[in-house]
C-alpha cells in the first residue's frame, strides 16, 4: 500500500470556479472520500437513500449520509467521480481518493518520488462513453 498526497483543482461542474484541495491518493481505499468541510464548498451534493457505515480509517467506524461529484483535473483532463462525504474528523486532507479513482482514470503513484503517475491516453480514454452494442442478428 502506498499514498501520495497533491493540492489538485477540484470543482463539481463546469459552471463551478476551480479550488485547489490537497488529494491523498491511498492505494489502500477502495473508495474515494471527501471531507465535509471540502464538500461543502461544492455544488453538486447529493443525499444518499440510505445511510452506509463504513469500517477502517484509523481503526474506527463512520457513518455517510451524502456523496459529492467532483472533477479533479489531471493532464488538463477533468477527471468526473463521486466521494462519499465524510466528518472532518475522519481523513486530514480533502479528498482521499482510492483505488476506485485510481483504477478508473489508470492512477499509479511513484512511492520514491512522492509523484503521481499518469497516462495521458488513459486519462483520454476514460472520458469517453462507449457504445457496445452487438450487430443485428449476430
Amino acid at each position: 500500500m502506498g499514498d501520495v498526497i497533491k493540492k489538485l483543482p477540484i470543482r463539481s461542474g463546469e459552471d463551478e470556479k476551480p479550488r485547489p484541495m490537497n488529494c491523498y491518493f491511498d492505494t489502500g481505499s477502495p473508495y474515494t472520500f471527501v471531507k465535509k468541510s471540502a464538500a461543502g464548498k461544492l455544488k453538486v451534493i447529493a443525499p444518499l437513500s440510505t445511510p452506509r457505515t463504513f469500517k477502517g480509517l484509523g481503526n474506527g467506524r463512520f457513518k455517510v449520509t451524502h456523496i459529492v461529484y467532483l472533477e479533479l483535473k489531471l493532464l488538463g483532463f477533468w477527471c468526473s467521480h463521486y466521494g462519499y462525504v465524510i466528518d472532518d474528523s475522519v481523513i486530514d486532507q480533502d479528498v482521499l481518493a482510492g483505488h476506485d479513482f485510481m483504477q478508473k482514470f489508470n492512477v499509479g503513484l511513484d512511492l520514491r518520488k512522492k509523484k503521481l503517475v499518469l497516462d495521458r491516453a488513459s486519462l483520454k480514454r476514460a472520458q469517453t462513453v462507449r457504445n457496445i452494442r452487438k450487430e443485428q442478428g449476430a
